[in-house]
């Protein structure tokens, strides 16, 4: 699932089992100009003990595709920007 600021929140299918990062968030339209490229989460885990990554998109640009994979059940959240 991608949600929070992105173009197209949705629920995004791993056909192969896992996609990257920077795909999810391409899949979904992308960050518009109200997402905080700075406050990119990733929730992955059950909800009594989550493990949250958070992340910012020059991060996510300088990573090598394969490094940030997201697995079935994740949850990437972007935050909203301040106005």
């Amino acid at each position: 699932m991608v949600m929070g600021e992105v173009l197209m929140p949705k629920l995004v299918p791993l056909l192969s089992g896992f996609m990257s990062l920077r795909e999810a968030l391409m899949s979904a339209g992308g960050i518009p100009f109200t997402g905080n490229r700075n406050c990119i989460q990733v929730i992955r885990g059950n909800m009594p003990n989550p493990k949250i990554y958070q992340l910012s998109w020059e991060q996510i640009v300088h990573l090598p595709n394969d490094s940030l994979l997201l697995m079935p059940g994740d949850t990437v959240y972007v935050g909203e920007t301040t106005i």
